[in-house]
């Protein structure tokens, strides 16, 4: 199975943040079947790779809140999907986030200075972006499960007049169907919409696990979601073996099958229509710590 990621690669964050833990003791130690919560905060600001860009928008702040009502998982092992512990009693965890980004500049807030817009006096004029999302994660004897949703949604500001083009360029066209439309055509560069995902799979004592998955995106009418080439396919169907070489997590051997069913108006990367179901074959070999 696929492992969770905490965070995202390819930029540097600088953040503060709190952690606040509620925990349960009993009698002489502490005891890991009784209830468990802790809760999250953050606040992020981008930083490019190259020192001499500038850095648009504002600070993305978040909070995360988790609750495990049978107690903690062997190891921490809340943070891998697949059940390396063979948990000996059921755990379950259940969590709630949300984020907000200030002045967003990249389709789902994971850059500076993608996409932009400027008022009359070419100032930056950004906007802001919302993901709230719930998911949990159940483990038992080998078995897991992970179920989540999350939904996104912009604000887009009222003095845009300028955007950027590839070239550096400004152009104050903002083209949506035979028109102008300035807030749906930023809404319609952004990952707007909703999904939700479930996951189960069993691990077996030889660490040999089998897994399946569903995913299922949502667009909304104005969003990047409904682009033919990249996205417009609201339905994953997955299945999947691995084969790991030691406890360690990220030292496996995985194969897996995708069936992806490709909407109308879904095309190829020539521009060629695309019909039916797509089928995606993986093999991949992972030597991570």
């Amino acid at each position: 199975m696929a492992e969770k990621v905490q965070s995202s690669s390819g930029f540097s964050v600088l953040g503060v943040g709190l952690r606040a833990a509620s925990v349960r003791f009993a009698n002489s130690g502490f005891s890991s079947t009784e209830p468990f919560a802790y809760l999250e905060a953050y606040q992020r600001r981008w930083t490019q790779r190259f020192v001499f860009r500038p850095d648009y928008g504002g600070f993305k702040y978040g909070g995360r809140l988790d609750f495990l009502p049978f107690g903690l998982f062997t190891n921490m092992s809340q943070y891998h999907e697949v059940d390396m512990m063979r948990e000996l009693v059921p755990r379950l965890v259940i969590g709630v986030a949300y984020s907000y980004n200030v002045g967003m500049s990249s389709r789902r807030g994971r850059g500076s200075g993608d996409i932009l817009y400027l008022d009359a006096d070419q100032n930056p004029s950004l906007p802001n972006f919302s993901k709230p999302g719930v998911d949990f994660l159940f483990k038992y004897q080998g078995f897991s499960a992970v179920g989540e949703f999350v939904s996104t949604a912009a604000t887009v500001p009222n003095d845009i007049v300028y955007r950027v083009r590839n070239d550096g360029s400004l152009v104050t066209t903002f083209p949506v169907g035979d028109g102008d439309d300035v807030e749906n055509y930023v809404k319609g560069r952004m990952m707007l919409g909703m999904g939700y995902n479930i996951q189960m799979g069993y691990l077996f004592k030889n660490r040999f696990s089998i897994d399946a998955r569903y995913t299922h995106l949502s667009a909304d009418e104005y969003s990047f979601l409904n682009n033919g080439i990249f996205y417009n396919r609201p339905n994953y169907y997955t299945s999947g073996v691995s084969q790991y070489l030691s406890k360690m997590y990220g030292i496996k051997i995985r194969a897996s099958v995708d069936c992806v069913d490709a909407a109308e108006g879904s095309n190829d990367f020539d521009g060629v229509a695309k019909t039916g179901d797509e089928w995606i074959f993986r093999l991949i070999t992972s030597f991570a710590l």
